[in-house]
């Protein structure tokens, strides 16, 4: 009698991880999103902070030292400008 061999089912490639990817994306909205809210309630509160500071001065100018000017130079440097482009 004639021995029969077992069937050895062909290894398939990998298959990418969709699921995985699913979840990631996910995990990724949520750390978004809490981010956002982070971000928001920290804006609110300056603004807050920001009026009542500016109620305490009643019109009168802020006086900065020389330090303050220093700090807020480094600080601010560069913020809200654009990279200029080479011109062509």
């Amino acid at each position: 009698m004639a021995a029969i061999a077992p069937v050895v089912p062909e290894k398939l490639p990998p298959r990418p991880c969709v699921v995985d990817s699913v979840r990631l994306a996910l995990v990724m909205a949520a750390l978004v999103g809490w981010l956002e809210g982070e971000q928001r309630d920290v804006i609110e509160f300056l603004r807050e902070e920001n009026r009542v500071l500016k109620a305490q001065l009643r019109g009168r100018r802020m006086r900065l030292i020389d330090d303050d000017r220093h700090r807020r130079r480094q600080l601010f440097d560069g913020f809200g400008e654009e990279e200029s482009l080479p011109v062509r």
